[in-house]
């Protein structure tokens, strides 16, 4: 399952597009406002769409990236109880593989801790740790 295609996100090389794109016209508005052109109610309200499109954006790659984090955090728990399964089954050394295990449980609730802040994030892009 691929999490960011699932969520709506263009590829990298679209995103880079579009950003190009978005900085060309915020250079020409910038222009446009140093000749001494002010704000016309369109260019207020595409401003506006621009912002709620980031917002939109912001949520949806906050969404992305805690299903992201779900999914490694399940495969970082099957992995740590397979790992417990052949320790108790005398497959290998039981105390490397339950330390084996043990990091591997640390990784999952690393990944569960990522997976939260990022739907946090995600109810409330302005709170950020990537500038929303």
């Amino acid at each position: 399952m691929d999490a960011r295609r699932d969520a709506g996100i263009p590829e990298p090389r679209e995103r880079a597009a579009r950003a190009g794109q978005r900085i060309e016209q915020l250079r020409q508005r910038r222009a446009e406002l140093a000749a001494g052109e002010g704000s016309s109610g369109d260019s207020v309200d595409r401003a506006r769409r621009y912002a709620q499109d980031a917002m939109e954006r912001a949520e949806k790659a906050h969404l992305a990236a805690s299903r992201g984090h779900d999914e490694a955090a399940r495969a970082h728990e099957r992995t740590a109880n397979n790992l417990q399964r052949a320790a108790m089954e005398g497959i290998g050394d039981p105390e490397q593989l339950q330390d084996k295990a043990d990091e591997h449980w640390q990784a999952a609730a690393n990944n569960h801790r990522e997976s939260a802040v990022a739907l946090a994030e995600a109810e409330d892009p302005t709170k950020s740790s990537s500038g929303g």
